[in-house]
């Protein structure tokens, strides 16, 4: 959802403040790689647990 909240901010901001919108845009995209990597982590550790 983070990448997806970022593009909505992006498209809602742009015109109003680009650089707002820009900033909105990059911290979708890092809280989707934070989010995929954590993701990515919890599993590969579940699996040597087990």
């Amino acid at each position: 959802m983070g990448i997806i909240g970022g593009i909505i901010a992006y498209f809602a901001v742009k015109r109003d403040d680009p650089k707002l919108g820009n900033n909105c845009l990059k911290v979708g995209i890092v809280m989707f790689v934070i989010n995929l990597s954590v993701g990515f982590f919890m599993g590969f550790f579940s699996e040597l647990m087990i």
